[in-house]
């Protein structure tokens, strides 16, 4: 979906468009209504034994439309 924006002038007498390239421009309207995919930020991590914690990073990528939520489970 698009629509166009033009400039005009509101002090001419017949509100003539302003003159020059910059004066009217095209807006396109990207279809991003998508929630996006929950991911790793890393898809591997080393550990030294005996540690107590880990972090690991989730991103949301190509989407950010309402809330997203996720589980987390590890063995």
């Amino acid at each position: 979906m698009y629509f166009a924006i033009e400039l005009y002038d509101p002090n001419t007498e017949d509100c003539l468009m302003l003159e020059g390239d910059d004066t009217k421009c095209i807006v396109t309207i990207l279809d991003e209504d998508d929630p996006g995919t929950i991911g790793f930020e890393v898809t591997e991590a080393t550990v030294q034994k005996g540690s107590n914690e880990l972090m690991i990073v989730i991103t949301r990528s190509d989407g950010s439309d309402g809330v997203i939520s996720c589980q987390i489970k590890t063995d």
